[in-house]
């Protein structure tokens, strides 16, 4: 186990070597629960088709790939696109739309990928099979996927239960990594600033996009 004290650099889980102090509120910790969410993804992707993963045709043919006139999120395509021109899986995992990695995290691929790996991939998770774990993944981003999605399109998030939304992000993290989440929760702003927050005449967040529009983020 990855043990975290102050000043231990977390590329190692997150493989990305900026992430050491964390913004108020959302951006960071998001961006955190995202990088060791689809890193972990990947990582179970790969044992079964290999490092060039992107390109394997059994793994192109195992993704959804809904009818060209379907204004529904297709995850072959998003992978067909974003792999051009890419050298290593390593440049494509980034660049995939965060919906992609949720969409690992159905029920169509426990046989494949999860029933197998998920709780070795998940080592804190809690649930009685593979198949209940990976559906409490894929509750969390639903959950994480909608509150980054309001944040990146600078909607209102007044009327959300923020500390819903920071337990989901926190369990998430442990989930993957006890250590993580110990470090994480050492280190987050959100409860803080909960008090902070103005509660006088805030309206309620304008209605969120729905159904294909909003899974496409």
């Amino acid at each position: 186990m990855t043990q975290l004290s102050r000043g231990t650099p977390l590329t190692p889980l997150s493989s990305t070597p900026g992430m050491r102090r964390f913004r108020p509120l959302s951006c960071s910790p998001l961006h955190f629960v995202e990088v060791l969410t689809r890193n972990a993804a990947a990582e179970g992707i790969e044992t079964v088709y290999g490092a060039r993963w992107p390109w394997s045709q059994g793994f192109e043919q195992s993704l959804q790939s809904p009818p060209p006139r379907s204004r529904s999120y297709n995850p072959r395509r998003d992978l067909r696109n974003t792999r051009t021109g890419k050298p290593t899986a390593g440049k494509v995992i980034p660049e995939v739309k965060f919906v992609f990695w949720q969409k690992m995290f159905t029920a169509r691929y426990d046989q494949r990928l999860w029933d197998q790996q998920i709780l070795s991939l998940f080592p804190n998770a809690s649930g009685s099979s593979p198949s209940d774990v990976r559906q409490k993944i894929y509750d969390h981003l639903e959950l994480i996927r909608n509150f980054r999605n309001r944040v990146a399109h600078h909607e209102p998030i007044f009327s959300r239960n923020l500390n819903d939304d920071f337990s989901a992000i926190t369990e998430l993290v442990s989930m993957r990594s006890p250590a993580a989440g110990t470090w994480l929760s050492d280190r987050e702003l959100v409860t803080e600033l909960q008090f902070e927050r103005p509660t006088a005449g805030i309206q309620p967040a304008a209605h969120s996009p729905t159904g294909a529009e909003r899974s496409t983020r």
